[in-house]
This record gives structure tokens, sequence and C-alpha cells, in this order.
């Protein structure tokens, strides 16, 4: 195997790295801190016996004056002290460091990083330390074998099996893990709540290219299998909240399994090179996205694409302008290929100043893209507010009540001259227009909020906006229906109205996913969309956020999000989110330029 310095740094990886991600995870999401808070104390138990066995064995490698280089040709094989119960004491320290780290967070996703750091250590780095110490001590190490386990309480399974086959299986298993962690890396940034935490994406994925750049065969389809079941199970899992559990399978499994033959493209770089078949992959992929959303059937089932883990990053997203997600997900891929083959071609300190450069390049480019000049905005505020009844009970005259002694409290604080104010997805019966006409009069601003409307057969959703006057100048229908939606029919409609020397325009909720609403965008300076999230958790929300984001820089027209609990959020026409209300309490946000 040819020697590779980085292999030398995974395992202070995995001890620095996942103790550092399972305190960021607790921080980044509160709501993941569920563990029982006197867990605190085993974690620390854990921490503690993990730096007394580290001690141990580092004390012993120095005594034996051997290197702790996974790709170093060991010098001494050490039978005595801490490795008499375990061969790999080191890394079974690590272990309990990273759980105890896991455990003192609180965060039951945390727990996955004693998990990954398992894998890592078990399948990647022991088997390269194995194959050595068998290479040079041969039969003593074979006894060795027999008598102490590689873990302290993991049985050692096929002992009899010769160590050879062991690591035939392991190098075989590699690209697998790999793929695995990539997948669970990007997921992982598309959960993240700052844009320094969605860059592993590109890092991730120049994992998974390292891992498939010498495999052929039905080895490539089975790692992006891997690659694409990892990524897509978690960031779909809400699926099963609104659909049945056959459909919501199909959607994200089959899917996965699907996209997954996108890796037999690889296998075509010795016919074409490897360049040309790296082009044609990422080619295939952003063709296979666009298909995807704008196909009928699926482009209902919200499969996450790469744009989703790099939205955060303004400098980014405002390549969306020249395609939206399809361009994201280009620049994603592209930016993975070049990392990895640096990884592969120079040298372990030329890339990581690459990296640290591009993480500082990211941070100078997305300050500057949020002091682009943009479209001047008018005055605007979006509440937040939930009915009385719950998730998707109509609004009742209390409800309209509420939302009218929010509004005054809003206008009071802002003191904004004629503002408009978006009112969340609320379904405001519409025979309580009179009194948001009057409120408007009143009050000297102007309203946006959701209804509905009736024919003899039909209920239509849709959004009206209300001048200062206690006019309606503008109503657009909703034309994309949520797959959980038993009332309503869908409408296509697409009304811009001039509004104080403004173009505004007004969509609902579901509208703002679709690649048509660009479409039905262009031409206006600002669209208010009221907006329900409440059912479908966190990262629904996300994507949600996400969309308008990118769908605002293509259409360059500013987007004001009002939701019953979030996202609810000022978007100006770069695509650069200038205000947001954070958590999903009631509230409001205003913003003027």
């Amino acid at each position: 195997m040819k020697k590779n310095r980085i292999y030398n740094h995974i395992p202070d990886f995995c001890l620095f790295g996942f103790g550092f991600i399972a305190f960021a995870v607790a921080w980044a999401w509160p709501g993941t801190v569920v563990i029982a808070s006197e867990w605190w104390l085993v974690g620390a138990a854990c921490i503690v016996v993990a730096v007394f066995i580290m001690h141990a064995t580092m004390r012993a490698l120095r005594r034996a004056a051997t290197s702790t280089n996974p790709l170093d040709e060991p010098s001494e094989l050490l039978t005595t002290g801490p490795f008499n119960f375990s061969r790999n004491p080191l890394y079974l320290a690590y272990i309990l460091a990273v759980l105890g780290c896991a455990l003192v967070s609180g965060s039951w996703l945390a727990l996955l990083c004693p998990v990954v750091c398992f894998g890592v250590l078990n399948w990647l780095i022991i088997p390269i330390e194995e194959h050595a110490l068998h290479h040079v001590f041969a039969e003593r190490y074979e006894w060795y074998c027999r008598r102490v386990r590689r873990w302290l309480v993991v049985p050692m399974a096929c002992k009899h099996m010769k160590p050879m086959r062991f690591m035939t299986i392991r190098r075989a298993a590699r690209p697998y893990i790999f793929a695995a962690i990539s997948g669970i890396v990007v997921a992982g940034t598309a959960f993240a709540p700052h844009w320094l935490l969605q860059l592993p994406v590109f890092f991730a994925l120049a994992l998974l290219f390292i891992a498939v750049r010498r495999l052929s065969g039905v080895h490539l389809y089975g790692v992006g299998a891997c690659f694409m079941l990892a990524w897509l199970l978690p960031t779909t899992y809400w699926y099963y909240y609104f659909m049945s559990p056959g459909v919501a399978f199909g959607a994200s499994v089959g899917w996965a399994l699907l996209q997954a033959n996108l890796f037999w493209i690889i296998a075509l770089r010795r016919y074409i090179r490897t360049y040309g078949a790296v082009v044609l992959f990422v080619i295939a992929w952003c063709t296979l996205t666009y298909i995807r959303t704008h196909a009928p059937v699926v482009e209902d089932w919200w499969i996450p694409h790469l744009g989703y883990s790099v939205w955060r990053n303004d400098s980014i997203t405002m390549w969306s302008i020249y395609g939206g997600e399809v361009v994201l997900e280009a620049i994603v891929l592209l930016c993975g290929v070049s990392i990895a083959w640096l990884i592969v071609h120079a040298r372990m300190s030329v890339w990581i100043r690459m990296s640290c450069g591009l993480v500082v390049l990211v941070a100078v480019a997305n300050s500057i893209a949020v002091h682009m000049p943009a479209k001047p905005l008018p005055p605007v505020i979006a509440l937040q507010k939930m009915t009385r009844g719950g998730v998707d009970i109509p609004a009742t005259e209390a409800d309209v009540q509420d939302l009218i002694h929010l509004t005054k409290r809003a206008i009071a604080q802002y003191q904004y001259p004629h503002a408009t104010i978006v009112w969340p997805e609320n379904y405001i019966p519409p025979a309580l227009h009179t009194t948001i006409a009057a409120f408007a009069q009143r009050e000297s601003i102007n309203i946006v909020y959701h209804t509905t409307e009736k024919d003899d057969t039909r209920i239509y959703k849709k959004v009206a906006l209300v001048d200062q006057s206690g006019r309606s100048i503008l109503t657009n229908y909703k034309a994309h229906l949520a797959p959980d939606e038993s009332i309503g029919t869908a409408r296509y409609s697409r009304v811009i109205a001039t509004h104080n020397a403004t173009k505004v325009t007004a969509y609902v909720c579901y509208d703002i996913h679709y690649p048509d609403i660009v479409e039905r965008l262009k031409g206006s300076d600002v669209a208010y969309i009221p907006l329900s999230d409440p059912e479908y958790g966190y990262l629904q929300k996300q994507f949600h956020a996400a969309d308008s984001v990118i769908h605002a820089r293509q259409a360059q027209t500013a987007v004001v999000l009002a939701g019953t609990d979030g996202p609810t959020m000022i978007i100006n026409s770069n695509g650069i989110i200038v205000d947001r209300l954070m958590g999903n309490a009631t509230g409001f946000v205003g913003y003027s330029k």
C-alpha cells in the first residue's frame, strides 16, 4: 500500500473532531437534547477513564520506542500493560472519550459520533495496522490475536480464519464505509444552522470520489447506493408523516437506488479518461435532478438535492441565477472532485492549506454578497402566529383579532409608514374580509392574508392583498397542493400589481417550492408568501427556506415569508436573508430599505 500521511491524522480527528461535533450538535439543534441530565456524570466518567487509558498506552508506546502511525513498520509487539486486555487500547480510549462527550452534550443525535468513530477505526485504521503487524511478527502476532481480542468486550469473530483473509474483506469494505460516511456528512449539512457547518459537504463528496476512483463493475453501484441511502434516508424521514409507508419508502429508498445507477458512468474512465467520465457524471447527475424537479409526480416528492447543503452560503447561492438547483449541484460536485484530486495528488500540507483557503474565500465572498446592491424593498412586516385551533384549523374571528393585535404591536415597534403586513397561511374565512379591510383602512397599512374561494363545486385556496384604502388589489391562487391536502383544487394564476410604484405579487406556501414559481415571480419587485409548515419537523422548514432563497435569486425578486411557526424571513432580490425570526414562537420581523 502506498504511504499517505493522512492516515496518521485520522485517529486524532476521530477523537477531537467527533468530540467537537458532539457538542456542536447540541448547540446547533437544542431540540435534540433529550438525554436525562444525570447521564452527564456517566459521560464524565467515560472521559476520565479514557484519559487514564490514553496515558497508560502512550507511556507503554514511548517505553517501547514504537510509532503510532498506522503505515509505519512496527518495531515492537506490545503484549503487556494496557495491551494485555485490548489489542487497541488507545482507540478504545478514543471511542470512550467521544461517547463521554456525546453523553455530556445530552443530544441523542450526538450519539452517532461514537458510532461513526468506531466504524472509522474498526474498518479503516485497525486493519492497516493488523496487516503490518502480521507481516512483521507472523506467528507471534497470530498467537497474540488468539489470546487478546481486538476490543475490550467485542468477541473476535471467526478467529480461526487467516488474518490475510480478514484484510481482504476489510479492504473490499473500505469504499463502502467511505461512501456511507460521506452520505451521513452530506445529510448532516442539510440540517446545519450556519454556513460554516455546511462546508463539510465539499470534503464529504471528495471522500466519495476517492472511494470510487479505482472501483469497477457492480462495486460502483454498491458504493453509490451506500452513499445515496446514507444521504437520503435521514433527510426524507418526514415523508412518513404525510405519505403511506409504501409511497414514502418508494420515494426515498427507491429514488436512492435509482440515482445510484449514475455511478456506472465512472466505469467509462477506461474509454474516455477520468476527466471525461467525471464531466459526464456531473452532467448526468444534474440532468436527473432537473427531470426530477420538473416531471409530474416526482416533482411533488421534495427529494433533497445538494443545493440544500450549501444554501446558507450566500456567495454560492448567488450562482443559482443561472439555473437554480441544477447549477448549485454542479458547483458542489465539481468542488468535491477538485478537493479529491488535491488529496490524491498533492502533499497533505498543500491540500490542507487549500482547504483553509477555501473556508476563508467563502467567508469573504459571503460578506461581499451580503453587501451587494439589491432592489429597494418597501416597508414590510411579516407575522408568525398559529391559529388557536392548531395545525390546518381555519382561523376564527378570535384568530383574526389575535392577528390584528399582533399587527398593532408590530406597527408600534417599527413605525413604518404605509407598511405591508404579511399574515401567515391561516385559512381566514371570506366572511371576515370586511373586518380586515376596515382595519387596513383605519391603520393606513396594506395586509396580505390567506383565504379561500368557493364556486359551485370547488374550493380554491388563494392569497389576497388589501391596500390602505381597504380595496383588494391582488389575488393569486394556489397552483400546487401538498400531497396531504384533502381540501382544495389547484388553480394556476400569475397576477402582478403595481402599488406605490412597486410591482408586487403574492403566492401561497407550497408554490414557492416548485421551479415554475420563478416565471411567476419574474417581473415583480417583491413577492409576499403566507405559509404553514408545522407538521413535518425542522428539516422541511429548512427546505422551504432554501427553496425561497434559491428561487428569489433566480427571479431577482425579493420574497417575504410569513409562517404559522416558521420559517418567517425577509429575502432580498439577491437571495440574501436580510432578517428572520428565529424559532417557532409568535412574533414578527420587519425591514425597510
